[in-house]
């Protein structure tokens, strides 16, 4: 299940006016073509082995510089990360830490109006921090799917996201249907931000091969 709130920038990536009525919520290209995003993530995962419970934890902080350039249906869009740290706690051993050096490169995908990735080129991460930064699911579900019309306080749509793809030494997949909500807008930091709810269900798949020792 997920649930969580998106706060991103009014008219920064979202607005193109409808003639003679609200603007529509939408990507296009921004007035400021470089900006930094920070995100920060915190994943818990239970696992049961032969009666065994185990709990794994995954904590990062991360920020990205994005900058912006046409595209002919929306948006093109490159990111790359500034800065990085986290760590993976497992219950075996001492905690796995990751940073910036662990992700060469950068990723460059295009959104449609309504949010819809295409990738060109990602970024090579290390098997430690490949769960915090893949570039499959920052195309796909860093920037939120949009209506493509007029959306006020109180309405809601619903978005598919559903890829797959090589990463690492393996494979991975996910499908999700996401109902997002205009909360409202507020102001952070001296800027009016757009709130949305999320709330969904996701299915994902990963395979990968193990390294001898």
């Amino acid at each position: 299940m997920i649930h969580r709130v998106i706060l991103f920038a009014a008219l920064v990536l979202a607005s193109a006016a409808c003639a003679g009525g609200p603007a529509a919520l939408e990507y296009g290209l921004p007035a400021d073509r470089d900006l930094r995003y920070s995100y920060a993530d915190t994943t818990t995962v239970g696992i049961s082995v032969m009666g065994q419970s185990l709990e794994m934890a995954q904590r990062g902080v991360a920020e990205y510089a994005v900058s912006f350039s046409p595209a002919p249906a929306g948006v093109n869009v490159t990111m790359s990360v500034s800065s990085l740290e986290g760590a993976l706690s497992q219950p075996m051993g001492a905690p796995v830490r990751f940073d910036q050096d662990d992700v060469q490169g950068v990723l460059v995908f295009s959104l449609d109006r309504r949010g819809n990735a295409v990738i060109a080129e990602r970024p090579a991460v290390s098997l430690e921090a490949s769960q915090f930064v893949s570039g499959l699911v920052l195309a796909n579900h860093f920037f939120p799917g949009l209506p493509g019309s007029a959306a006020g306080v109180g309405d809601s749509w619903v978005d598919t996201v559903s890829y797959r793809g090589s990463e690492g030494s393996g494979e991975r997949s996910e499908t999700a249907i996401l109902r997002y909500t205009v909360v409202g807008d507020t102001l952070m930091g001296g800027r009016l931000l757009r709130e949305i709810g999320v709330q969904g269900t996701s299915e994902s798949e990963a395979t990968g091969t193990a390294a001898p020792d």
